[in-house]
């Protein structure tokens, strides 16, 4: 070092010494999530688990659904997990639904609202409200099933022991989307699984075919969707009645009363085992039927009773085409019970022919 330079040496210590806190820091919360991870052992995931199975069926579906739909669950680093879920203003009903149907079960906080400003709404701003809960072993286990590496994924070995029609209806109510014409009429159902990967949503529609015989198809958008009339309106009746006002908007209003309508000359389409020989009158005689039919649909029966074996009348097979007319008291019928079921005049006729044997 030539004379006058000034001494480097409390630059390098000073530089060690930082040098070393960081390496101290790191190695500290290293230490920290090892020994948060640590307590995920073999025999405490056991007792979270049970926390698990021992809820109430009803309060399994309801997290289930909650949670393939709006639900979440946050975590930061070596913090213990929460529970969270946002929904509209408008949904300020479902949120506070929600909310009490839980609370027993999940530490829930009361639902607070929020204002944010988004210049891409018209009206400049956006308002929700989010509801977020405490910490408690259950919203853990629920973390260690749901994420992994903190991207959501569905542990279909929980969620296929509750897919029932509570929990169909919290996950509509959440993310599902009724599509309808002017008239009323549902064109089709759409569930928003865009965040869960292609074969996660594979499986979802085969769990839908198996439990509810229900055949959802996969979108541009990655989202099940729900086309034919019947499925459509089996659904709904599935998930019952909204429990909130602001849920009406997803289901269908029906009229209870018969339309007024004249005698109309159509085509009918049966299969070939049906032969007839004067297909007007052998077809409006088979259509007393409808009756029955009818009454059970009033009396909630018409699932039970009609709605699979219906369902036959859509295979594909050789058909014969009548035209007839169909007197009003029978077109009324035939009118109200698509207008109620989705089924087609041609399923509605077969059917009454099966009844009549």
């Amino acid at each position: 070092m030539w004379a006058g330079a000034p001494s480097t040496t409390p630059i390098r210590f000073s530089f060690y010494i930082g040098a070393l806190y960081f390496l101290f820091s790191i190695r500290k919360d290293i230490l920290k999530r090892e020994e948060y991870e640590r307590t995920f052992s073999t025999e405490e995931c056991n007792l979270l688990n049970n926390l698990w199975v021992d809820l109430p069926q009803a309060i399994k579906s309801r997290i289930t659904g909650k949670l393939l739909g709006d639900g979440g669950i946050t975590k930061q680093i070596n913090r213990q997990p929460r529970m969270q879920f946002i929904h509209a203003d408008k949904d300020k009903e479902w949120m506070t639904y929600c909310y009490h149907s839980l609370k027993d079960y999940i530490p829930l906080q009361l639902p607070t609202y929020r204002k944010v400003q988004d210049s891409r709404l018209k009206k400049g701003y956006s308002e929700s409200w989010q509801c977020q809960s405490r910490i408690s072993e259950l919203i853990t286990f629920l973390e260690m099933e749901w994420y992994k590496d903190r991207k959501k994924t569905i542990p279909f070995h929980l969620i296929e022991t509750c897919f029932t029609n509570e929990m169909l209806a919290w996950w509509y109510y959440d993310d599902g989307h009724l599509k309808k014409s002017r008239s009323n009429i549902p064109q089709k159902i759409i569930i928003s699984t865009e965040c869960f990967s292609y074969v996660e949503n594979t499986k979802l529609m085969k769990l839908f075919d198996k439990e509810f015989q229900l055949r959802f198809l996969l979108d541009n958008y990655n989202r099940l969707v729900l086309y034919d009339q019947p499925s459509i309106h089996y659904f709904l009746h599935l998930i019952q009645i909204p429990p909130v006002p602001c849920m009406e908007r997803k289901h269908i209003s029906y009229s209870e009363s018969l339309p007024g309508l004249p005698d109309k000359r159509t085509t009918i389409s049966l299969p070939i085992n049906i032969t007839l020989n004067k297909p007007t009158q052998e077809i409006n005689d088979s259509l007393v039927n409808l009756s029955s039919v009818i009454k059970d649909v009033r009396n909630h029966m018409f699932y039970q009773l009609h709605y699979f074996s219906l369902l036959n009348t859509n295979k594909r097979g050789s058909y014969n085409k009548y035209q007839v007319v169909v007197r009003n008291e029978n077109l009324e019928k035939l009118y109200w019970l698509k207008r109620r079921t989705g089924f087609s005049y041609n399923s509605l006729v077969q059917y009454c022919f099966i009844l009549q044997k």
